[in-house]
Parts: C-alpha cells; sequence; structure tokens
C-alpha cells in the first residue's frame, strides 16, 4: 500500500491526474484518482450547512465532492499515507479537516448530519475492535448521529451476478467466497440486501432507501432504485469486471434479463447504495 499511496502522491504533487489516468493501465490508479468515483452522489442534495464525517476516506476520490456539498468534513482514514494522499489532492478546501486512526478519533460528544461508509463497512475490522466489528461500526455511527442525521454505505453485494459467473470477491480475491460464506478472520466481509436490512435494524436504524449502482458504487453510470429496477434487456452491455482476472461462466446480461423479468434483481444487484436514518 505504501507503494502505490507514494505514487498517488507523487502524481498529486505534480497535478498530473489527468496524465496518469490517461497513461496507467492500473486498475488502483483508476480506483483512487478518477473523478468517475463522484458519480455516486454528485446528484445528491446535502443540506449546506451540514456536517459530515467520511470514515474510511482512503486518497480523497469522494472528499472533494462532499467538501463542495456541505460546511464541514472530518475524514478519518486508518492509514496515514493514503490520508498524505487526501490533504495533497484537497488542500485547496479549508472546510476539510483529516484524522488518522480509528473510530476513537472521534471525540464522544461530536456529532453528524451525514456519515459515510463508502467501502467501509465491509473492512470494519480496521476501524473497530469488537467480535462483531460490522454491528460495532453501525452503532458507533448512530451515537455520533444528529437527531435527524443519516448514514450513507455504499458496498458490495456478496450475491452479486458477477459473483455467482466466477469474478473473485473484492474482498478476498477469491471466487465464491461470498457466495459461500467463506470468510477468514481479519479479511474484509460483503453482504447481503437482507443481511445488511438485518444489521441496521439491530441498531436502531429504521429508515431504510436502498439504491442500485451500476456497473457497481466505484464508476456509476446508471442508478436504479427501489421505484425504478431495471427492466429486461438493459443490462446487457454492463461489465463489472474491470479490475482483476476472473472467470465469466455464463453470459451474465441474459442472466439478468431473467432475474428482471422475475423481479429478482436487488438479490444479484453488483452493489449498494443505502441511506439511513434512526
Amino acid at each position: 500500500m505504501m507503494e502505490l499511496a507514494e505514487k498517488l502522491l507523487d502524481i498529486c504533487k505534480k497535478n498530473e491526474i489527468e496524465e496518469a489516468l490517461r497513461e496507467s493501465e492500473e486498475w488502483k490508479i483508476l480506483y483512487h484518482l478518477s473523478s468517475v468515483r463522484e458519480n455516486l452522489l454528485e446528484w445528491y442534495q446535502f443540506e449546506e450547512n451540514a456536517t459530515l464525517l467520511e470514515i474510511g476516506a482512503e486518497a480523497g476520490a469522494m472528499t472533494g465532492l462532499l467538501a463542495k456539498q456541505v460546511q464541514k468534513v472530518i475524514c478519518l482514514e486508518i492509514d496515514q499515507n493514503l490520508t498524505d494522499v487526501n490533504k495533497q489532492r484537497n488542500q485547496q478546501f479549508q472546510n476539510v479537516e483529516f484524522r488518522v486512526g480509528k473510530t476513537d478519533q472521534v471525540q464522544e460528544n461530536e456529532k453528524f448530519d451525514y456519515i459515510t461508509l463508502i467501502g467501509t463497512l465491509e473492512r470494519a475490522f480496521l476501524y473497530c475492535e469488537a467480535n462483531n466489528p460490522y454491528i460495532a461500526l453501525l452503532k458507533e455511527c448512530t451515537t455520533h448521529l444528529n437527531e435527524n442525521g443519516m448514514i450513507i454505505l455504499a458496498l458490495d453485494n456478496k450475491t452479486g451476478m458477477k459473483y455467482w459467473s466466477g469474478a473473485p470477491e473484492h474482498t478476498t480475491g477469491r471466487p465464491f467466497s461470498g457466495i459461500c460464506n467463506n470468510y477468514k478472520e481479519k479479511e474484509g466481509k460483503s453482504f447481503t440486501k437482507n443481511e445488511i436490512e438485518y444489521m441496521l435494524k439491530q441498531c436502531g436504524l429504521e429508515q431504510i432507501e436502498f439504491y442500485y449502482p451500476v456497473p457497481d458504487y466505484r464508476f456509476v453510470s446508471t442508478l436504479y432504485s427501489e421505484k425504478f429496477l431495471p427492466q429486461t434487456g438493459e443490462l446487457r452491455s454492463e461489465n463489472s469486471v474491470y479490475e482483476s482476472r476472473g472467470y465469466q461462466f455464463f453470459d451474465e446480461g441474459l442472466a439478468y434479463d431473467m432475474v428482471c423479468r422475475d423481479e429478482q434483481y436487488p438479490y444479484f444487484a453488483e452493489s449498494f447504495l443505502i441511506f439511513v436514518k434512526k
């Protein structure tokens, strides 16, 4: 990770992000530096005078967008090297504060209007030490919400269509690890929609609104909702396996046709974007 962070930092210091995106074939360069990452929340209307806690800010792919939308952003990231990249990349924003470490870096009395967990819940064990770090992180977030505050989550669906077809899971790098619920200790973990809903309700989070980013939450080109799900034929050309080589045992587009026709899309969606309130 340090080698990657050093490369990212050098690119940002030289203000050569566009050049790097054109010339590099490394998917991690694309992941951390592409402005397409902002598509996930670019459309959302935040309260202008709001405060926001970004847990798992990484190299700041979302930080700039958030800083433009709200009054104050606190970025919490476990990795000092990625935080250095974020600082360099978003140095023009005076309303951003950077903290390195776990959730204990947030003071007990600090409250926020928004808390984002973009690709963070899967690696909750990095931020919370508990027997169930996923529930622990969600509960920690609820204690730091203002009365009408909102948690915004984005994460992969462990029963996404690409995983049935043989793609390696993002959290483990192994095929079928999520579908078989085969996770190792201190390893990232994905969840199904039902599992996420159950965890959220355990934490007293009852107002839950699901969206479905396509191809996934990292590089959104289309966003579906519970009120407007994809129809037969709309997912033929999407490809969410772009970061690593993997198998494709069947035509996922044709499989999605059947899934959409039978109104089962949410179970096989590749990713979730979730807005949650108490």
